[in-house]
């Protein structure tokens, strides 16, 4: 998946919009809160997301040289995925990833900011 394909895909959940927080790092955020990490558009490809504890566990344990914990954020509930090297997740692993970072986010928002 290349970056342009991946953000377009974070941009079909409902209420998603990108943001720039920190310079130029780029993050994709539901009701003021973000659920996907993208960095900078010349960092090498990757995507931080939130998941479950048992599904940061699987994830790392499936993808051991793609999928590590991220530097600054909890690390029992998101990894950082590398999208650059052979053999890492596939195009329909990301939208999985992707969708369970925004579930999860909406899921925590008060019913009155979850959008649809």
């Amino acid at each position: 998946m290349q970056r342009d394909e991946l953000v377009d895909y974070c941009l079909t959940k409902p209420g998603a919009y990108l943001d720039t927080p920190w310079a130029d790092d780029v993050v994709v955020k539901v009701a003021g809160k973000i659920f996907c990490f993208l960095g900078t558009p010349s960092d090498p490809l990757g995507v931080t997301v939130k998941n479950t504890r048992e599904g940061v566990a699987e994830w790392r344990d499936r993808f051991p040289g793609h999928v590590r914990a991220p530097r600054y954020l909890n690390k029992g509930s998101w990894n950082r995925v590398d999208l650059t090297s052979p053999a890492g997740p596939d195009d329909d692993d990301i939208r999985e990833l992707v969708d369970d970072s925004y579930q999860l986010i909406v899921q925590a928002l008060p019913k009155a900011k979850r959008p649809g």
